[in-house]
């Protein structure tokens, strides 16, 4: 092939209506994209804006191959945030974007919705509208951030406390600065807050989050000169007054640090994102070290957690005796399988998800769910069911509009390196249009209902040329979007999660209170299928920040993007990078947050350590097999029979007691039940070139 030729041929791979019209299922671009991207390089213009100099024409949004490849725009956050933005007070909002995802919107076009958005309040009822204007809206977001980011502001919410300091669950100050002692140290450090935050994996926020030392006044300290992780908040009352007691917050699972202060792109604390923290050594040291003396646990891998298992329980709880009037009896919830380990969902992409959950097994407009772990089931009056219901609805809709509107954090060029706009656009151009079962490619995988068969077909469209293209989207409005049910014989991903929705829980869901019915034992508002069957897959994820929000797959089983795209480069039995000790006390770190030496650009995702069966931290038999041939150990079989069985079970383990045991849950082993990292398979027919092109273009979004 000569420069000519490869000119002719670049811009040929370039020019976007012949790829948008062709729709990928030519042989040219199967082909050319194989081959011409490393002959391209940065060829590309910034979307087919002329060189030399020239001035580009002005963008003509009514013909879509004008518009640039690369978005510059919002990172996630909701529609409404973005409206708003320089616009007064009193600006009457617009729909939801999030609602423009009905039935039939996505027929015959690329991108392809199967779950769609539903309604679930009524109008009837003033404290499930929406807010009206803009000011409403800002005023919402104000009342949840307070609630839900905590760092000691009044009305901060912790859980099951509500908003109030009447919490049973609350830590006492001086319980708190003697936790040392649990850890065999000589005396408390004087890098006390950092430690803790080490030992649980809870980044220390940026802003002041604080607690009174030992002999300190909170009230004569401003809350005290020390500063607590994001998991906790000091508890205030309602006129300001500092109490000395703890809460527990979301950020035990929902929030973590991105890069460090020493690699000069310290993103900070950030909400909302994918979580790497350690439950099960924060309830190790929990109420001085009660914990130590319960068989249970919430997690078994750091950076993971088992929340739907908390909300089953509670479910329970809230049901009261209308399922027994309608013969459904507790064998359903003690029988169904354990979801087990899961991976936090990012919030910054809540506001492009019509529907929650893995499964999307109910609306987003069920706003209700968003505080069950808030619900103040143990307040000054105790269990008061009606104060718990009033409580909720007066304060879910304002959290959801904080934690809707963040936004994810930009690449940062300064750390990980400048994108290559050019290698981008290809990948842009990869991402919406290669099908990724056109003739001959011979995917194994079954192909899914609807779509073009590419990327954007489930993971929803970014790109300003694809997004106001009527073959992709009904609308502008609904760029980012994704709301693709991947059934799991075509996802693959381990199905753990996917059957603890049993025909029991499904039947207890129709009549709980959290799906809105219109009166006790009505079949909730917003309740979806009745048939535990239609929640047998993955909802795909809207990708806004996805380079933050490694590791991936609903369990947290593949490290980088690379892999997701690559399955024969997964490992079994993986351990992400622990930071270094630099204080010189023989103490538990973290994982390594530093993105100059703990983040891999070009795999897009943390680096991480291959862990052989029989390194320290794996006992072969019993927790690995380094047999050929033997997927897993006889006893990780028994445990998943037994996981599958009593689900309740995943839940009772040995406490953890030593900071060995802290250290080996950092070991990721995909033989153990609900942790197999299978499946995505339909992307093994991607070349590496066009791995790097789409990655390239993902570090964009």
């Amino acid at each position: 092939m000569t420069a000519v030729d490869i000119e002719r041929a670049c811009t040929t791979a370039q020019a976007p209506g012949r790829a948008r019209r062709s729709r990928v299922r030519g042989a040219w671009l199967v082909a050319a994209f194989s081959v011409l991207l490393a002959a391209c390089g940065s060829q590309a213009g910034s979307g087919g804006a002329p060189g030399n100099g020239e001035q580009a024409p002005p963008l003509n949004t009514d013909d879509p191959e004008q518009l640039p490849l690369l978005a510059d725009g919002h990172e996630g956050g909701h529609s409404w945030a973005r409206f708003c933005e320089g616009r007064p007070d009193d600006a009457a909002l617009p729909p939801d974007a999030r609602t423009l995802v009905q039935p039939g919107v996505s027929d015959g076009r690329a991108v392809h919705f199967n779950v769609h958005w539903e309604e679930c309040r009524s109008e009837a009822d003033p404290d499930y509208r929406d807010p009206q204007n803009c000011g409403e809206y800002r005023q919402w977001v104000d009342e949840g951030r307070a609630l839900i980011k905590g760092n000691g502001a009044i009305g901060a919410g912790s859980i099951v406390g509500g908003d109030t300091p009447d919490n049973g669950m609350a830590i006492e100050v001086d319980t708190y600065n003697r936790m040392w002692r649990l850890w065999g140290l000589p005396g408390r450090p004087d890098n006390f807050d950092q430690l803790v935050a080490n030992r649980w994996g809870y980044a220390l926020p940026d802003e002041p989050n604080p607690y009174p030392l030992p002999g300190e006044d909170p009230n004569r300290t401003g809350g005290g000169s020390g500063q607590l992780p994001m998991a906790l908040t000091q508890l205030r009352e309602a006129d300001g007054t500092w109490t000395g007691r703890l809460g527990i917050t979301c950020h035990v699972c929902h929030s973590a640090r991105i890069g460090s202060k020493a690699d000069g792109a310290d993103l900070g604390a950030v909400y909302g994102t994918a979580g790497q923290g350690d439950l099960g050594a924060f309830l190790s040291d929990f109420g001085n070290g009660v914990g130590r003396l319960l068989p249970i646990t919430m997690n078994r891998i750091r950076g993971t957690g088992n929340v739907t298992n908390y909300q089953l329980l509670v479910m329970l709880w809230l049901i009261g005796d209308q399922p027994a009037r309608r013969g459904i009896d507790l064998d359903s919830f003690i029988f169904a399988p354990a979801t087990a380990t899961e991976d936090s969902p990012v919030w910054w992409n809540i506001g492009h998800r019509p529907a929650k959950f893995y499964s999307g097994a109910m609306p987003s407009d069920a706003t209700r769910i968003m505080l069950q772990a808030y619900m103040p089931l143990l307040g000054e009056n105790g269990y008061d069911w009606e104060e718990i219901k009033r409580w909720t609805d007066a304060h879910d809709r304002k959290a959801e509009a904080w934690i809707g509107q963040l936004e994810a954090p930009d690449w940062p060029e300064q750390t990980l390196g400048e994108i290559d706009t050019g290698l981008a656009e290809q990948g842009a151009i990869l991402f919406h249009s290669k099908d990724l079962w056109a003739e001959g490619l011979e995917n194994p995988v079954p192909r899914p209902e609807g779509g073009n068969g590419s990327c954007a077909s489930c993971h929803g469209a970014y790109s300003p040329r694809y997004t106001h293209d009527p073959d992709f989207l009904a609308s502008p409005e609904m760029a980012g979007q994704a709301s693709f049910r991947v059934p799991n014989d075509i996802i693959g991903t381990d199905p753990a999660y996917t059957y603890a929705t049993n025909q029991g829980v499904s039947d207890y869901f129709e009549y709980s209170w959290l799906f809105y019915p219109e009166s006790p034992g009505d079949v909730g508002a917003c309740y979806g299928p009745n048939e535990a069957e239609a929640y047998r897959g993955y909802l795909a994820p809207p990708l806004y920040g996805v380079w933050a929000s490694g590791p991936y797959f609903h369990n947290g089983s593949v490290p980088n993007v690379w892999e997701v795209l690559k399955a024969e480069d997964r490992q079994p039995i993986w351990r992400r990078v622990s930071a270094p000790d630099l204080s010189g006390q023989d103490v538990v770190v973290g994982f390594d947050t530093d993105l100059e030496r703990a983040y891999d650009p070009d795999r897009m995702g943390w680096k991480y350590e291959t862990v052989d069966c029989g390194d320290r931290g794996t006992t072969p038999l019993l927790n690995c097999n380094n047999f050929e041939r033997v997927e897993s150990t006889i006893i990780q079989q028994l445990r998943a029979v037994l996981y599958r069985t009593i689900g309740l079970g995943w839940n009772l383990a040995l406490p953890v007691m030593s900071d060995r045991q802290i250290e080996n849950r950092k070991i990721y082993n995909t033989g153990e039940y609900s942790q197999g990292n299978e499946g995505h398979r339909f992307t093994d027919v991607l070349t590496d070139i066009e791995r790097r092109a789409i990655i390239e273009y993902l570090k964009t979004l």
